[in-house]
């Protein structure tokens, strides 16, 4: 599993009327929308928005997870201003502070203050993250021979004959919940050390998530549910802010 990190910038722009195209050619991915195209003449163009660039957040609708109809929907509804948060990966290795952290806050990040954060991810937040994106993999596979291979198959079920490959179900999704809240924890103190690093130099760190999506499993409930997971951070300047 790899790990990346990101410069954040927020993009701004007003729309002359209602009905001006955007020009914002675009998919989706778990992590949000990726910038595919700016087209010449549509509102975006007169933005620094470039493909490849990835949109986590549109007007304030966290958009990772989503459907490309939803993305579509929220774009659509927007009449006037325009607000996104864009994330853009960064080349960085342990012994070089990256270009943004020295030139994008109010003071260049010193090395060693780098170094505390990059081991931080790499030796915290990272292998937490792993194990649970490992376990979720191993579940899903477990899932399929479950429902291919289901011993009890009709009828109630009661305390205590519930087939092997069923408890191993039960004790996959616990150990998965487990999982799921010690990487949201090491992603949290992760996210502590970088900004107790940053803040003195202008510059905060925030989270980025994967998400998937998990269908609803009562009809109950009204929709299925997002799941995020931590997978990233990003830094953004508060110079000016």
């Amino acid at each position: 599993m790899t790990f990346t990190f990101f410069e954040i910038t927020f993009i701004t722009a007003t729309k002359s009327s209602p009905d001006e195209k955007l020009g914002l050619v675009y998919t989706v991915n778990p992590g949000g929308t990726v910038v595919e195209e700016v087209l010449p003449g549509g509102l975006l163009s007169k933005t620094n928005l470039k493909p490849g660039q990835e949109i986590a957040n549109i007007n304030g609708n966290l958009v990772a997870g989503l459907s490309r109809a939803s993305v579509a929907e929220i774009l659509a509804s927007i009449t006037t201003d325009i607000c996104l948060e864009v994330w853009t990966p960064i080349q960085c290795t342990r012994d070089a502070v990256p270009t943004f952290l020295s030139e994008g806050g109010s003071s260049p990040v010193p090395l060693h203050k780098w170094k505390m954060i990059y081991d931080s991810v790499q030796n915290e937040m990272l292998p937490a993250v792993k194990a649970t994106v490992d376990l979720s993999t191993y579940f899903d596979k477990a899932m399929r021979k479950f429902k291919g291979k289901q011993m009890i198959k009709g009828g109630l079920i009661g305390f205590g004959t519930e087939s092997a490959h069923e408890q191993k179900i039960f004790t996959l999704t616990n150990h998965m919940a487990s999982a799921s809240n010690t990487a949201t924890l090491c992603a949290t103190n992760t996210l502590s050390t970088a900004n107790a690093m940053l803040n003195a130099h202008g510059i905060s760190a925030k989270l980025g998530f994967v998400s998937s999506v998990v269908p609803k499993v009562s009809d109950s409930l009204p929709s299925d549910s997002i799941l995020r997971t931590p997978s990233d951070i990003g830094f953004y300047s508060t110079v000016n802010m």
